[in-house]
């Protein structure tokens, strides 16, 4: 069934999304405020951290794709949420591999290599998008596959 854009919004983004987000960046924000002397920093580790958002865009796009309820898109957005709070572990992990002195290059290099990459696949999109050559939910598989 459709749902309409007040369901979605009232339903999955403000019940599911927000409460998820704030939940699942808290503890990646603690681990990298306090640096070495915190234990969740030990326990998780970076690089699990960027397997485990790997795996949660897999499972996120898996059911975008072949799901349709109202629950699952719930589930999504809660998924979503730590999702994007682990970006900031992804963060941590190339400035704990760098000196000091680098980190404002680090920094801008980051920056335009992901702006660059949010602008080609949006103008690509379109132009598939409005040519007819596919549909959103085709570009969706393409989010997949790149996962």
């Amino acid at each position: 069934s459709r749902l309409s854009h007040f369901t979605l919004f009232s339903e999955t983004w403000f019940v599911a999304w927000v409460p998820s987000s704030v939940a699942t960046v808290h503890p990646v924000c603690v681990a990298d405020r306090y640096g070495t002397i915190c234990a969740l920093r030990y326990v998780i580790r970076y690089k699990s951290i960027i397997v485990f958002s790997a795996c949660l865009g897999i499972v996120i796009w898996s059911l975008l794709l072949w799901t349709e309820s109202l629950a699952a898109l719930q589930v999504v957005q809660v998924l979503y949420g730590a999702y994007m709070a682990s970006e900031v572990a992804y963060y941590t992990y190339i400035y704990a591999k760098i000196s000091r002195e680098k980190y404002q290059q680090v920094t801008g290099n980051t920056r335009a290599a992901i702006l660059l990459g949010r602008f080609l696949s949006g103008v690509i999109s379109q132009i598939l998008v409005s040519t007819g050559a596919m549909n959103v939910r085709d570009l969706n598989y393409i989010t997949l596959g790149s996962k």
